[in-house]
């Protein structure tokens, strides 16, 4: 759990750190300055609304990510309902304590009703379960790499929600405690390693017929003896100009061979 705990938070610093995040951090902030909620407004001037707003907006944003890393951790994708209820107890828990200390060091909140835990506690909940609520009915809300490792990653619907990417053949194969969205397949002799975001597993079986029950899930050759999903690329990394890797969300970097890089130069990959 240690090592999926490790590579979770990987993804989700990645994550926060990519623009999407910082677009919505900006708005988010513009939004609570100029509307001042909570009494802001009255209690605080300009000034002094970017301040409180920027360290409030900042120290939730990062905790959201934080606590969504322990969540895919502790439960697996398929028990979405279950990691959703954790991430609102744990931001209730560890936020709301948070956002008080930050409002004792404004004195014109700190007597204010505002400033009262209860209060703090009931709207952390209340934005927490909104936010969980637009990410279903607006899944592009979420990075594409988090989307694809809670599996929703799908079509849209004519209702405006998201269907959940089939899963490929090539998941029923695998044991439960290794199951996920599945990253990289990899040839070894008669075998194939499947590496998922909870692990690896050795199958017994050709690489062609493994990436044949990855339908439909996008992927790519990179070598004759490995397959990428492309939801699971995050970077490329080059030495000099003929060795090149993809690194994927995981951290594992994937050779790519001088057959297939034309290939994956015409696709947009490298």
């Amino acid at each position: 759990m240690r090592d999926r705990l490790k590579k979770n938070l990987t993804i989700h610093f990645r994550s926060l750190c990519n623009l999407q995040t910082g677009l919505i951090w900006a708005c988010a902030v513009l939004v609570s300055v100029v509307a001042g909620p909570f009494g802001t407004m009255d209690l605080l001037d300009l000034k002094s609304r970017f301040v409180f707003w920027g360290v409030v907006v900042t120290v939730s944003v990062v905790a959201g990510y934080l606590v969504r890393a322990v969540a895919f951790t502790v439960f697996r994708p398929d028990r979405r309902i279950a990691q959703e209820m954790l991430v609102i107890a744990l931001l209730v828990a560890l936020l709301s304590p948070a956002i008080w200390w930050i409002a004792q060091s404004f004195p014109a909140v700190t007597g204010a009703n505002t400033a009262r835990l209860g209060f703090i506690a009931l709207y952390v909940f209340i934005i927490a379960l909104s936010v969980i609520v637009l990410r279903y009915l607006i899944p592009e809300m979420e990075p594409g790499a988090l989307r694809f490792l809670s599996g929703e990653d799908g079509e849209m619907l004519p209702d405006g929600t998201a269907r959940q990417s089939p899963q490929p053949r090539l998941v029923r194969r695998l044991e439960p405690e290794v199951a996920g969205p599945i990253l990289r397949l990899t040839s070894q002799d008669h075998h194939v390693e499947v590496a998922t975001m909870s692990g690896t597993q050795m199958l017994r079986m050709r690489l062609v017929d493994a990436i044949d029950e990855m339908d439909p899930i996008e992927g790519y050759c990179t070598h004759r003896s490995h397959w990428i999903a492309c939801a699971a690329i995050d970077r490329i990394e080059r030495e000099g100009t003929q060795k090149c890797w993809i690194v994927l969300i995981n951290g594992d970097r994937v050779p790519v061979s001088r057959k297939y890089r034309p290939d994956l130069e015409a696709a947009g990959v490298i």
